[in-house]
């Protein structure tokens, strides 16, 4: 295919734009008077100002132009190109690329526009004089310098056009609305991915100074890294290698955990909250989340899609009825499209991911299946496809395969299809699992879902749920070291507390090391080091000083524990229990039922554990008196943050047992101080 990709730079369009024509244009697209008058309001003498090194200049009049910052602006604009739109597409003169029976010539996002031509000796000329008529009466001008030209198929030179060919020569490709667009799809990776690679290499290095918490840095990672990949992963359907992602996570790991060896693996941090995780982006799953909404376009087959309509056009298949091909070789049979096939791996991977790549789909088409050889000879299953049959799901209710009856009844099929009928039983009991298994997948529930318009994060969730990771092994080393049971609903509720105990990075962090049982205990750090340490526990110097001995069990530890419970008792006037699932892992007591003392048992109850760790390298044990300071410490801390958030009321009502319990001095100078 030889033609020109032209992106066109217009010189200030939004500033351009003559009010005259704009509102032409709006009457010529019907919108009424009434709406025209409310633009016209907007427009009714603005003004405006220049402010230089701080300096305010006089107001002055704008007689052209949509206003900068209103919602508006962007639809009026777009308005307003539409007419120039509908110009090129109805001048013969223009020729389009023609991909199937389609004639494509322009693509337009606000003022960026690109245009596709062939045959550009004359195709130019006639584009320019086009585009000069529209400026005349819309303000609109194109900076022919600055726009660029990028040939296609075997045009290598610069066309010979009159006048001489205006635009800048760009053979290598340009950059459009971020990506940078190549003559070659085999191009678009290096072009586009690897200075993205690099530069996020660089900046991950230079941050790794900083003193950031580890969530923070996860933090940062989600805000800064994560939509620099997001966006080229669903711009440019190419495939990520497996070596290109362990690569990436690599470079995240390492700024996570500052250059050291990491203390958890990268599968537990992209975990949900709920789950344990930090959820941190999974890069493998993001990417096969974009295709994922390739393939819901594929399935609603949106007419006004034009990429889905070339993208069709270059199948010798219908694509939705590609994905349920048993053989790959069969899909490359049917479709070289590179594009395509990149959409299809992914497609096939996530079944792996499922657990479903030896399960028959119940969507595998009846019509041109290589596995079902009549429907590619009998023409009469065209009639079983116009009456509805189009899948093996079909010929199922509640996950029973229908009898000849119950198809005659339900899809009106005349008897003399028994045969057919009987060929495709046979096919389903001989060369499929749906006997016994019919159901869909979570994604394919999805993706035919008629509610709602699928989108990655959706994806995204449903597919971080099926992690073959997990912390159930954490679970159970808790379970075993504890003597006690923890069910599922009460292993979630602990994550969910850890996550909210406080807005403080740090202060979680240091929570979520308790249950990850991240902390170097005697007995660990002997291991490491055998010649210059004890295994024993450093507070009783009797027993070997595991993390559970070392935070529960040690004697020394219990009188600090029972002394703790005691005083927390006094304070929410309620009697509670020596519970290590609750004062050491976080899990609210089920004696505390209001909110505001609860939040406040997770508080005090993780105070003791903070200060259980302030004593972690030393045979000091912690105090009551230490609890208390740490407490000090935090009241002013909770109450900043109520008050940013105009909630002191919350603040009252959540710490109002422990200032009523402090001694009436203490109480009265920290209400003093909050006033």
């Amino acid at each position: 295919m030889d033609g020109l990709v032209l992106s066109l730079d217009a010189e200030k369009a939004f500033d351009r734009v003559e009010w005259s024509y704009l509102f032409f244009a709006l009457n010529k697209f019907g919108l009424g008077d009434n709406f025209i008058k409310w633009v016209k309001v907007l427009y009714d003498d603005p003004q405006a100002a220049v402010l230089t090194n701080g300096l305010r200049s006089n107001s002055f009049s704008i007689h052209r132009g949509t206003r900068q910052g209103c919602p508006l602006s962007p639809l009026l604009f777009a308005l307003v190109m539409e007419p120039l739109a509908e110009a090129i597409r109805v001048t013969p003169a223009i020729q389009g690329l023609l991909i199937g029976d389609v004639h494509h010539k322009i693509s337009l996002y606000a003022d960026d526009v690109l245009i596709f031509i062939s045959n550009p000796e004359t195709s130019i000329t006639s584009l320019i004089n086009t585009i000069e008529l529209f400026s005349e009466f819309s303000g609109y001008k194109i900076n022919l310098t600055k726009s660029e030209a990028m040939p296609l198929g075997n045009l290598h030179s610069v066309p010979n056009t009159s006048p001489p060919f205006p635009f800048k020569w760009s053979p290598s490709g340009f950059t459009y609305l971020g990506i940078f667009v190549t003559p070659k799809f085999q191009q678009m990776y290096k072009a586009n991915f690897v200075p993205l690679f690099d530069t996020i290499r660089q900046d991950l290095e230079r941050w790794n100074s900083l003193p950031i918490s580890w969530l923070g840095r996860i933090s940062l990672l989600k805000m800064n890294i994560l939509p620099r990949l997001l966006y080229p992963i669903q711009m440019i359907p190419v495939l990520l290698s497996n070596k290109v992602i362990k690569d990436v996570n690599g470079w995240l790991s390492s700024f996570i955990w500052s250059k050291r060896k990491p203390r958890l693996k990268m599968a537990i941090l992209q975990l949900p909250n709920s789950m344990g995780g930090l959820d941190l982006p999974n890069i493998r799953l993001y990417q096969w989340c974009a295709h994922l909404c390739y393939i819901s376009d594929w399935i609603t087959n949106d007419d006004s899609s034009i990429w889905l309509d070339i993208e069709t056009s270059l199948s010798k298949y219908p694509l939705q009825d590609l994905l349920f091909l048993t053989s790959f070789k069969s899909v490359k049979d049917r479709c070289n499209n590179p594009i395509t096939l990149n959409t299809l791996k992914v497609w096939r991977s996530v079944q792996r991911f499922l657990g479903r790549s030896k399960l028959t789909s119940a969507l595998t088409p009846i019509l041109n299946n290589p596995d079902f050889v009549p429907g590619l000879l009998d023409a009469g299953f065209n009639v079983w496809l116009n009456k509805g049959i189009r899948r093996l799901n079909d010929l199922f209710a509640d996950k029973i395969l229908l009898s000849f009856e119950q198809m005659v009844e339900k899809y009106q099929l005349p008897k003399q299809d028994f045969f057919r009928f009987l060929q495709v039983r046979h096919y389903i009991l001989k060369s499929t699992t749906l006997i016994g298994n019919p159901d869909m997948s979570v994604i394919e529930r999805m993706l035919f879902s008629p509610q709602r318009k699928m989108s990655v994060s959706l994806f995204y969730d449903a597919l971080r749920s099926f992690s073959a990771v997990d912390t159930q092994r954490v679970k159970q080393v808790w379970e075993k070291e504890l003597s006690v049971t923890i069910d599922e609903e009460m292993w979630e509720d602990i994550w969910k507390y850890a996550k909210t105990i406080s807005i403080c990075n740090r202060t979680r962090a240091i929570q979520l090391r308790i249950i990850h049982r991240l902390h170097i205990s005697p007995n660990r750090r002997h291991a490491f080091s055998p010649a210059s340490s004890s295994p024993q526990c450093l507070k009783c110097k009797t027993d070997t000083g595991t993390l559970t001995h070392c935070l529960w069990s040690c004697p020394k530890i219990q009188r600090y524990w029972s002394g703790v419970l005691q005083e927390i008792e006094k304070i929410l006037g309620v009697d509670l229990e020596l519970d290590p699932v609750s004062l050491l892992l976080g899990l609210p007591s089920r004696h505390v039922t209001s909110v505001g003392k609860r939040r406040l048992y997770n508080i005090l109850t993780f105070a003791a554990r903070k200060n259980i760790l302030l004593q972690w390298i030393s045979d000091k044990v912690p105090s009551i008196k230490d609890w208390h300071k740490i407490l000090f410490e935090w009241v002013p801390l909770e109450y900043l943050t109520c008050t940013l958030h105009s909630k002191t009321d919350q603040f009252y009502k959540v710490w109002e047992p422990y200032l009523n319990y402090l001694e009436p001095e203490v109480s009265a100078i920290m209400l003093q101080g909050f006033s």
